[in-house]
C-alpha cells in the first residue's frame, strides 16, 4: 500500500470527520518546508495546509528538546535556536515568530 491509502485508511476508521481531514493532512505534510524541500510532495509555503506548518514547528521542537534512544536532549535554548534558525527555510516566518514571541509560556509549561 502506498502511505497515503494506509494513511487513508487509518483515519476513515477512527471517525469523527471533523477531525480526520486535519489529522490527515498533519500527518502527511509535517515533514513538507517552507521553501518547497521537504517531502513527499515538494509543497512550499501557503501549499502546505495550516496545521501543517503548526505541527512542523511542534515536531521539530519536540524531537530536540527531548531525550531520544540516539540523542541526548538539547539545551532548551539552542531548541529556540534551531527553531529560528529554520524561519522562512524550514518554517512558516510568521509561525515562527509567534512561536518565539510565546517562549515564555512555552519554558513555563516545560518547567511544571
Amino acid at each position: 500500500m502506498e502511505i497515503k491509502e494506509i494513511i487513508d485508511e487509518t483515519f476513515e476508521r477512527m471517525g469523527q470527520k471533523e477531525y480526520v481531514e486535519m489529522a490527515k493532512e498533519m500527518t502527511l505534510y509535517h515533514h513538507e518546508k517552507w521553501n518547497g524541500k521537504g517531502y513527499p510532495e515538494g509543497l512550499k509555503q501557503e501549499e502546505i495546509p495550516l496545521c501543517a506548518r503548526i505541527m512542523a514547528i511542534a515536531d521539530v521542537f519536540d524531537a530536540v528538546s527531548a531525550n531520544r534512544c540516539y540523542r541526548r536532549v538539547l539545551p532548551l535554548e539552542t531548541c529556540f535556536e534551531i527553531i529560528e534558525k529554520g524561519r522562512g527555510e524550514d518554517f512558516d516566518p510568521l509561525l515562527t515568530d509567534i512561536f518565539l514571541r510565546s517562549k515564555d509560556q512555552i519554558l513555563k509549561i516545560i518547567n511544571q
